[in-house]
């Protein structure tokens, strides 16, 4: 995956531009139907408060996959955050079995530095 420009790598400048693309006429009224606002207003937040405190009591007050959950509470200091990422192809590569999704954020473990 092609990593994104410097205008387009931070919150603010996905939500820009998503925005351009869809029309920020549409967002009037609350933009409902366009909750893309609301998921940045919370990701920011989340990204910007002190992690251990905020996103990872997000993470551990969520439901199911509980030894997943923990680990990632426990790395949410170390990860990065990357919003409206793009496609993601989960499966094989066999148009029958793949699924694609469009995830809002996607948090990953930031490279370790020696």
């Amino acid at each position: 995956m092609a990593e994104p420009s410097t205008a387009t790598s931070s919150i603010v400048g996905k939500l820009l531009e998503e925005n351009s693309w869809e029309k920020a006429k549409y967002y009037r009224n609350g933009g409902q139907g366009r909750e893309n606002v609301l998921t940045a207003e919370v990701l920011v937040g989340l990204d910007f408060l002190p992690r251990n405190h905020f996103l990872g009591a997000v993470i551990r007050a969520a439901h199911g996959a509980d030894a997943a959950r923990q680990r990632l509470a426990n790395e949410v200091e170390d990860l990065q955050m990357q919003f409206l990422p793009g496609d993601f192809i989960i499966g094989s590569d066999n148009r029958k079995t793949r699924l694609v999704v469009q995830p809002d954020a996607v948090l990953r473990r930031r490279a370790r530095t020696r």
